[in-house]
């Protein structure tokens, strides 16, 4: 019986009308060759390659389409392998979508004719070929990825024979099974066939499987999102935004499952699938175009609209996965922790995304509080805002991790914390924690991070940004000096400390102090006193500050007015500027 199927199975790849089969040739397809045959049609290259000839066919000008058309059939008749067959498939110089319809006709038919002899040719392989068949032509359709295009489809040809594959996943041994899955994750199926498929592998007693599992659900994403979109493809496949966001739900939900195996690495990359699919939902959503003429905005909020209802599966999915994402944040392995972080950020930033394009929709607003809220509105009902419910049932366990022993995860957890509500509790202590990390880049984000979010529990954050103004670093230093400016009157405490640091050797310190200064004790006295000395600072941007400062300090800053007029001719003309517009400040604030 096996001699009788690979009989059989030597004819149908050899592409041949005669079923006679030379016993030198199937000898060696018994033997191991039918690899080399399946993949590169090799055999055919030289002075008579049946693809060449098509080439050459192909781009020869269309004058005579009955000639055309017989030359085509011609050189197809000489394709004698899958190899062969894949090649004169992806040629570049097709004509079957032509304008002219007559030229489109003929070149149509007879691609329509080879694509059904390939696929003819792949499905009896992998139903009734021997193991080794199998592989090579499961090997060969992952090679082939989306990229070679169907007839009347905008998906690759390679992804019709999904249903194929998932039954080889089914019913075939390994490595053949394994291939196949690997094969799944690169052809852009669709979903509803590959991951049933790909979770059995993942359900299998048999933990060596789970990896390969892992590695399709993580194609799978990758694939779709590599797509060019509608209207930029240049080989006619293209996806659109529906059907990447079909891909990614469908796999989240088990790549979820797979962050509980025993497995560190099958939890990594399961975790790696979710937040690429975290990504492929922020890299979906598009920049703010909110028309000029109101007359076009009822349009443009139905554009918006529909895009969100197209996003809003995804969105769910992704906020189902919350429990997961917090038990990822504990994870014993610390790359599965810092994958859950990247995940969330992406999620966040999504959401941000998400908001400011939906507010694109109102009347421009320029008040701060209400672009804030534009970001961070608050939800009539759940439904509005599902991304934000996965991500606060991470909020805990992301602050506890805070003092995580991966400087990659605190890292991360810092910058992920800045995408949050402000209000959300225990931020800013968190934040007060982390400006104390060992970490330099931690301590950095931190105090960037204070800097932008409104000014809650200073009893926390303020002694710890004014402990950072003596740091040995220089950059930590300013982000600290900035962030206070945040704080406004708030950490007038700091008074001491600014005002030492306004005597540091750095111009660009002493600067930030004197403006922090300005920021949390305006008016001061001892600020004035400040003021005045700098503006005789051997530094012109000292000099230049401390005059941008007396022009806003009020009426008190007229003591400063004989040393601002002879800063009118110092040589550097920024400096001039500033106290020229000074002096004309404090001038308008005389009693008239």
């Amino acid at each position: 019986m096996e001699n009788r199927v690979s009989k059989q199975t030597a004819v149908i790849l050899s592409g041949s009308p005669s079923s006679r089969v030379s016993a030198g040739l199937l000898g060696a397809l018994l033997a191991g060759a039918m690899l080399w045959w399946v993949h590169s049609g090799a055999a055919q290259k030289g002075p008579a390659d049946a693809v060449e000839q098509l080439r050459t066919t192909l781009k020869a000008p269309a004058r005579d389409l009955a000639e055309r058309e017989r030359r085509i059939r011609s050189a197809l008749t000489g394709l004698q392998s899958l190899g062969s067959m894949r090649r004169a498939l992806a040629l570049q110089d097709w004509r079957d979508t032509d304008l002219e319809p007559r030229l489109a006709k003929v070149d149509s038919t007879q691609r329509a004719a080879l694509v059904e002899r390939f696929s003819r040719t792949v499905r009896e392989l992998l139903r009734n070929g021997s193991a080794q068949d199998c592989l090579a032509v499961v090997n060969l359709l992952g090679e082939m990825g989306p990229t070679l295009r169907d007839m009347g489809s905008k998906h690759g040809l390679a992804s019709s024979f999904a249903p194929d594959l998932a039954l080889v996943i089914k019913q075939r041994p390994s490595p053949v099974r394994d291939a196949a899955t690997t094969a799944m994750g690169r052809i852009n199926p669709e979903p509803s066939i590959a991951i049933p498929a790909i979770a059995q592998l993942l359900a299998e007693p048999e933990t060596a499987k789970h990896m390969t599992a892992a590695e399709a659900l993580f194609a799978l994403v990758r694939t779709v999102m590599e797509l060019p979109a509608p209207g930029q493809s240049t080989t006619g496949i293209e996806v659109t935004r529906r059907e990447i966001v079909a891909v990614a739900q469908a796999v989240t939900p088990v790549a979820a499952r797979g962050l509980r195996d025993g497995d560190p690495q099958v939890r990594t990359r399961c975790m790696q699938a979710i937040g690429l699919a975290a990504t492929a939902l922020r890299d979906t959503i598009r920049e703010p175009s909110p028309p000029d003429n109101p007359a076009d905005m009822a349009v443009y909020k139905q554009q918006v609209d529909t895009e969100r209802q197209e996003l809003q599966p995804l969105m769910m999915a992704l906020r189902d996965l919350g429990p997961a994402l917090a038990a990822a944040l504990s994870d014993a392995d610390s790359d599965v922790r810092w994958q859950a972080r990247r995940a969330l950020e992406d999620m966040a930033k999504a959401r941000s995304l998400l908001h400011v394009r939906m507010a694109s929709t109102q009347p421009r607003s320029t008040d701060e509080t209400q672009v804030r809220m534009a970001i961070f509105p608050a939800p009539r009902n759940a439904a509005e805002d599902p991304l934000g419910q996965g991500i606060r049932a991470t909020v805990p366990t992301l602050l506890a991790g805070m003092a995580d022993a991966d400087v990659r995860v605190r890292r991360m957890a810092v910058e992920f914390l800045e995408t949050l509500e402000p209000d959300t509790a225990g931020v800013n202590r968190a934040l007060a924690m982390a400006l104390r990390d060992p970490d330099r880049s931690v301590r950095w984000t931190a105090a960037r991070t204070l800097g932008k979010l409104p000014p809650l529990d200073p009893g926390a954050t303020v002694p710890e940004l004014v402990r950072l103004l003596t740091d040995s670093d220089l950059d930590l230093e300013l982000c600290a000096a900035r962030a206070l400016q945040n704080y406004g009157t708030v950490a007038e405490g700091a008074l001491p400390a600014l005002l030492q640091a306004a005597d540091v050797k750095d111009a660009e310190m002493r600067v930030a102090a004197l403006r922090t200064l300005e920021a949390t004790n305006p008016g001061n006295p001892q600020l004035l006193v400040k003021l005045r000395t700098a503006l005789a600072d051997e530094d012109a941007r000292v000099r230049q500050g401390a005059a941008e400062i007396l022009g806003r300090f009020g009426p008190s800053g007229r003591e400063a007015e004989p040393a601002l007029r002879e800063l009118l001719g110092d040589r550097h003309p920024d400096v001039r500027k500033a106290a020229n517009d000074a002096l004309a400040n404090l001038a308008q604030q005389r009693p008239k």
